[in-house]
């Protein structure tokens, strides 16, 4: 799990584990031409933007090899959540001395992440919503990265997309609307029961 606190590595690992194992090469010879992602935020933040520039390098070597912007997505999207997904597992079983119902879980961890990770400038605020865990986001640094790159449909893969998976993996169901990557002002998060 501490690998994840070294990019490169990480990176490296998940990529060579699956399917597009033969674009490390050129991934790594792209990551090294790019200019490092400015440095804003909590040291979680530029850590986030670190994993975003080997996002960008693996989107660009899979494209350069002829594949369709989909298939390369998805496969950022894959190579990402197998990096991420162990470090949130824990959270959320950690969280489990909480209690057992999902959703104050939820929040907590949510949280968790946004004291940890998603820092300033990152911003949110609650939604009330009953018993759902609700907020929006109105800035997203991980966006404005990929657009500043040209980019701005990668969020969605490199970023956007693990959320439903998380969702998936606590016991909840994960609806939003609207995205920042996707051209609005802000992201609507809503995670409730199934």
């Amino acid at each position: 799990m501490l690998l994840i606190l070294l990019p490169r590595l990480a990176y490296r690992r998940a990529l060579l584990s699956g399917a597009a194992a033969a674009h490390w090469p050129r991934t790594a010879a792209i990551h090294r031409g790019l200019a490092p992602p400015q440095r804003v935020g909590l040291p979680g933040l530029a850590l986030m933007l670190r994993y975003m520039a080997w996002s960008r390098a693996l989107y660009q070597a899979l494209r350069e090899s002829g594949m369709d912007p989909q298939a390369a997505g998805q496969i950022v999207r894959d190579v990402n959540w197998s990096i991420f997904r162990p470090g949130i597992g824990v959270a959320f079983r950690i969280s489990r001395l909480r209690g057992i119902e999902p959703l104050p879980r939820v929040r907590l961890v949510t949280d968790l992440l946004f004291a940890l990770l998603f820092t300033r400038p990152f911003r949110r605020r609650p939604v009330a919503d009953g018993e759902n865990v609700s907020f929006e986001v109105t800035s997203c640094p991980l966006a404005d990265y990929f657009r500043a790159q040209g980019l701005p449909q990668l969020t969605h893969h490199a970023a956007c997309s693990l959320d439903f998976l998380m969702a998936r993996d606590w016991g909840v169901a994960l609806s939003r609307e609207r995205t920042i990557a996707g051209g609005h002002p802000l992201c609507d998060f809503r995670f409730h029961p199934h």
